[in-house]
């Protein structure tokens, strides 16, 4: 099995101190991280402190690091408890049930992959995104745009992978649905 960057990382810092691996963990990592936590808090302020506060509890207990799996997807799942932390210390948290959306993927001929994506299409595509409810919309960007597998955001988000599957159904219907009204305008 061969050893992955991340993996020689984890062991570069859990081992040996090693703050040039850590700080090439940050810089990896930082981006997509970034996405989730200002998606989540609406707020650059909070998703920079958010993943300070993450990557300093990394470092604190860097000793325990060689022992995840994922890191990828514990990065995230602590990003996320992060969050929900600064939201319900400033009451912002919003109320909703994902599983009271229902969606079937079945019938959509479509998807936004199909189309020819032109800039005007991409920015209605992304007013669309915003409009999505949160919850569809944090699970549609990890899955869509951070490329992480359905399982990995159910166990990130703490829910099953069937919400996983409905959510982004009913984030590409909704954008497939659009861009066909949008393709019809003209």
């Amino acid at each position: 099995m061969a050893i992955s960057n991340t993996m020689l990382l984890q062991i570069r810092i859990s081992q040996h101190n090693d703050e040039v691996a850590f700080k090439e963990l940050y810089y990896v990592h930082y981006k997509e991280l970034y996405r989730f936590a200002k998606t989540f808090l609406q707020k650059i302020e909070l998703a920079e402190e958010v993943l300070q506060d993450v990557f300093t509890k990394i470092w604190i207990n860097r000793k325990g690091l060689h022992n995840i799996q994922n890191l990828r997807v514990y990065l995230f799942k602590s990003v996320k408890n992060k969050c929900l932390d600064y939201l319900e210390k400033e009451k912002l948290l919003p109320h909703f049930e994902l599983d009271e959306v229902k969606a079937t993927v079945s019938n959509l001929s479509r998807t936004p992959e199909d189309i020819l994506i032109s800039a005007e299409t991409l920015a209605h595509i992304n007013e669309i995104m915003q409009t999505l409810p949160p919850k569809c919309k944090i699970i549609f960007q990890l899955v869509k745009e951070e490329n992480l597998k359905y399982k990995e955001v159910a166990d990130i988000l703490d829910i099953s992978l069937k919400t996983v599957e409905n959510q982004v159904g009913i984030a590409l219907k909704k954008i497939s649905q659009a861009i066909n009204l949008h393709h019809k305008g003209y």
